[in-house]
Order: structure tokens, then C-alpha cells, then sequence
């Protein structure tokens, strides 16, 4: 996704949400850039499920002292159970890294071949990994991938968006979210509607 199609979404957004205009307008420019660690990214979802970003980022300081920078399948799979968890893993997040390791290591998943999958095809290949969900799956269409029509509807933080600038008295359920997206608008452009929703989590007010 670059720059001219993401100045055609936020145009597009615009021009049909104009609620979501008023949060890009505060926003400013969209500096969504994908990351092409495709291993490193999903090692990274893995490590920060359910997890504040505060806490994720101290779990995955100690890992990259541990690993090294750039996280390498051979590295981890090299790696005792209990020195992960040393970096503050869960036990379950722990095994499911180590799944991944060992089936990136083994060739049985190529994660760099899922950039010429569809949507639906990736998120089949990468949920054959223990502790890969739907959340780490939209996590890496969008942040890894850089597909441009993702809308992470199990998103905490988008539900806090949608909650705090459509008037929900309470968080969105996934259906809601769904229904939101349609009634706005937001394809072909989830990816774009869903930065800005998380960008205004920033505001102070």
C-alpha cells in the first residue's frame, strides 16, 4: 500500500464517514509503512497478545537481548522453554513461538510466500500455527503486509475507538464492528479507517 493509495482511501473516507473525517482531519497524515520481517512480526503478535503495548514492548526488549535484533527461526528453536519464558512468555506463548519457529525452520510454512496470497488464503495458512488467530492475522495483513481492505473486528482498541466516536454506550460487539464498517462505508479501505480509529485513542480528551 503506498502513498497515492493511501491518499485515495483517506479521500474516500472522507467522503462517505463524516465522522471519521473530523478524526482524520485531527489525525493528520496516515504513516502507515508495512514492516517486512514477516517471521519477526509474527513472533512479535504472538508475544503481545492480550497484552498492553507497554508490556509487550519490555517482553520483546528482553527477547531481542536474548535472540539477537532480528528474531531467526534456527535461533529459537535453539532456545530451552525455560529461557523464553526468562523473557516474561506465558508458558502457552512460549510453546506457540516455539510451533512457529519450528515450522518456518522445517519449510512446512513459508511466511514470505503468504505476500502473494489473498486475504482468506493467508489467514488459512498462518492459523495452522498453535496461538495464531484472527487477531494475529489481521495484525500482520496490516502491519506486515500492508493489505489495504483488513478490518480487525476482535480489536480492543477498535472498539474503544468505535465506542468513544459513534456513541456506544459500551464496546462494540464483532457484529457491530462489521455493521459499522458497512454502514460507513470503510471498504475497500478497512486498513485505513481502522489506523485512524487507533491514532485517535490519542487525542486527550
Amino acid at each position: 500500500m503506498d502513498k497515492n493509495k493511501i491518499s485515495e482511501g483517506i479521500n474516500y473516507l472522507k467522503q462517505n464517514d463524516h465522522i471519521l473525517s473530523a478524526v482524520i482531519e485531527r489525525a493528520g497524515p496516515c504513516t502507515l509503512v508495512p514492516h517486512y520481517d514477516y517471521f519477526g512480526e509474527l513472533v512479535s503478535s504472538i508475544a503481545g497478545q492480550q497484552l498492553s503495548v507497554k508490556a509487550a514492548d519490555s517482553i520483546l526488549k528482553k527477547m531481542k537481548m536474548l535472540c539477537g535484533e532480528k528474531f531467526l527461526p534456527e535461533v529459537i528453536t535453539g532456545l530451552s522453554h525455560d529461557e523464553l519464558r526468562g523473557c516474561g512468555l506465558s508458558n502457552p506463548k512460549v510453546r506457540y513461538i516455539k510451533d512457529l519457529a519450528e515450522k518456518v525452520a522445517s519449510g512446512e510454512l513459508d511466511p514470505e510466500k503468504t505476500a502473494s496470497l489473498p486475504d482468506e488464503e493467508v489467514i488459512k495458512e498462518l492459523t495452522k500455527v498453535k496461538g495464531i488467530g484472527i487477531w494475529t492475522c489481521h495484525m500482520f495483513l496490516i502491519f506486515t503486509l500492508g493489505r489495504p481492505d483488513v478490518l480487525p473486528y476482535g480489536d480492543l482498541g477498535i472498539k474503544r475507538a468505535i465506542a468513544k466516536h459513534y456513541g456506544f454506550e459500551s464496546y462494540p460487539d464483532e457484529n457491530q464492528v462489521k455493521e459499522l464498517s458497512v454502514r460507513f462505508k470503510w471498504s475497500p479501505y478497512n486498513t485505513i479507517a481502522s489506523w485512524y480509529l487507533w491514532k485517535s485513542l490519542e487525542f486527550n480528551d
